[in-house]
């Protein structure tokens, strides 16, 4: 078995700065599956929304992630884990991770070393030394990642989704 390939990096121009992407994933196959990763700004118009795709991008835009991923083997893949980061200089806009198929959704304030589902919490000493439980914001989530609860059929495609908003 091989660590599933076809998962490249990404980049987006954030004005001057460029923001690496990079998905990564649990799943192991003999080179059967493909992931695909597409970035698209988020326009509203009365109401409307529609998507272009994500070149060079302002602050206070919204910009939408989506990962596919297609079963192009003969066997289903089970035990499909997709991650998508929270790129640096953007925040996670809440309530937005989806997909087409059901999937458990979990997020991380640690960029993937431990993972929750929402909302998240976080233990914050006091300077007397007294603990509390807070709720962290959404904004303050570094990654999002989904644990898909049917396989993935041959032949057939699964989307994840989420969105951030560009930092003013």
């Amino acid at each position: 078995m091989s660590r599933l390939k076809g998962v490249n990096g990404w980049g987006l121009s954030l004005g001057v700065a460029l923001l690496p992407m990079l998905i990564a994933t649990s799943v192991y196959a003999e080179e059967v599956v493909s992931s695909h990763m597409d970035v698209y700004q988020v326009i509203q118009k009365q109401g409307v929304e529609t998507f272009q795709p994500a070149s060079n991008v302002r602050p206070n835009e919204t910009l939408e992630y989506r990962i596919s991923y297609v079963n192009h083997g003969t066997a289903p893949v089970k035990n499909l884990v997709v991650n998508g980061p929270v790129p640096a200089g953007t925040v996670f806009v809440a309530s937005s991770a989806r997909s087409d198929a059901p999937a458990d959704i979990r997020y991380s304030l640690d960029h993937g070393h431990v993972w929750q589902e929402a909302p998240l919490k976080k233990r914050v000493v006091a300077a007397n030394g007294s603990a509390t439980e807070v709720v962290v914001p959404p904004e303050q989530y570094t990654d999002v990642e989904w644990i898909a609860k049917e396989l993935l059929r041959p032949g057939k495609a699964q989307v994840y989704t989420y969105r951030v908003k560009v930092r003013p």
